[in-house]
């Protein structure tokens, strides 16, 4: 199977630990490697950019999970 690439733009909301919360446009960029691993699972890769026109933002700290 060949390699496809998708692109979705989303917003996200961001919740910077103090109670100030920030929601910001960014892509999510799924590719499909058209392969599986030896269990028979497809290799995605899943990436979120950031709009750069956004003003920097304060630190956050980033835990791994689901995005929604």
């Amino acid at each position: 199977m060949a390699e496809t690439t998708t692109e979705e733009e989303r917003k996200f909301t961001i919740d910077h630990g103090n109670g100030a919360t920030s929601t910001i446009k960014g892509r999510v960029i799924t590719t499909d490697h058209g392969v599986t691993d030896e269990e028979g699972n497809p290799k995605i890769s899943v990436h979120i950019s950031m709009d750069q026109s956004v003003p920097p933002l304060p630190a956050v700290a980033v835990t791994p999970g689901e995005v929604t």
